[in-house]
């Protein structure tokens, strides 16, 4: 008599096959993830030490985010290409675990002069626009705690972050003088779950697990979750400063009123 498997066994084995496939592939994910956010924050760091050496270079004024390349505004020059000449290599604008990062686009018929895909957003707060005068590194008091960029949430249904774009974690509530305040991990996530675009919505926080990588001013990088970055409550009364010092990494206050 030949000896074979019973069903019983069959599906035993199968049963255990099913177990163990639901163990593994979460953990094989999970490293996977891991190994794109360490990618991403090696990123990061390039972007920090070019950042860091474009502000040595230029008598330690931060760049900005973008400028015409000339009066009539035909195109927009972005900080991609600003640190470009000392990153080398275009390809770390774009994040590993970024499945839609944000390609070349115009804005109102202009072209961008930038990276050809990008996955991640500076901070207007040190790196404004071309409207407003560039920030000087000896006004920043803690440059290792001020964040410079931050990773890019590209769409929000079918609206997509243009790739000029900043954020910032101020809210103006004076127009004369110009007074800000800062907002609250709280006002963020309303506004993040109300599909906003604006401000710190444009910021990707749960790209990374729970958290996101930040290039900080001082030539590092490093991982944070959104409540590490900006204040629980940092006033009971919304009309006015902030008074905290607590969780105030995207700067101490608004360096050039970029809003």
């Amino acid at each position: 008599m030949k000896k074979a498997f019973t069903l019983i066994e069959l599906l035993v084995v199968i049963a255990i096959i099913a177990i163990l496939a639901a163990i593994l592939f979460p953990v094989f994910a999970q490293a996977r993830e891991k190994a794109r956010s360490t990618a991403c924050l090696s990123n990061t760091k390039q972007m920090a030490l070019g950042l860091q050496m474009y502000t040595q270079d230029y008598d330690e004024t931060i760049p900005f985010t973008y400028y015409y390349v000339d009066a009539g505004g035909i195109g927009r020059y972005h900080w991609t290409k600003m640190l470009n000449p000392y990153t080398k290599n275009d390809a770390i604008f774009a994040c590993p675990s970024d499945t839609d990062p944000t390609p070349i686009s115009s804005s109102n018929g202009f072209p961008d002069f930038q990276a050809p895909k990008i996955s991640y957003i500076p901070n207007y707060s040190v790196m404004p626009p071309w409207d407003y005068a560039p920030v000087s590194l000896a006004v920043i008091g803690s440059p290792a705690s001020v964040i410079a960029i931050a990773e890019k949430r590209n769409k929000v249904g079918t609206s997509q972050t243009k790739t000029y774009a900043g954020t910032t974690a101020t809210v103006l509530i004076n127009a004369s003088p110009r007074t800000f305040r800062y907002v609250t991990a709280s006002e963020v996530e309303a506004a993040l779950a109300a599909k906003s675009t604006s401000g710190l919505t444009r910021v990707s926080y749960t790209r990374h697990t729970d958290g996101s990588n930040y290039v900080f001013l001082d030539g590092h990088a490093k991982w944070h979750k959104l409540a590490q970055t900006v204040p629980a409550n940092p006033s009971q009364d919304t009309t006015m400063p902030v008074t905290t010092t607590q969780n105030r990494l995207w700067g101490e206050y608004n360096y050039t009123g970029a809003n």
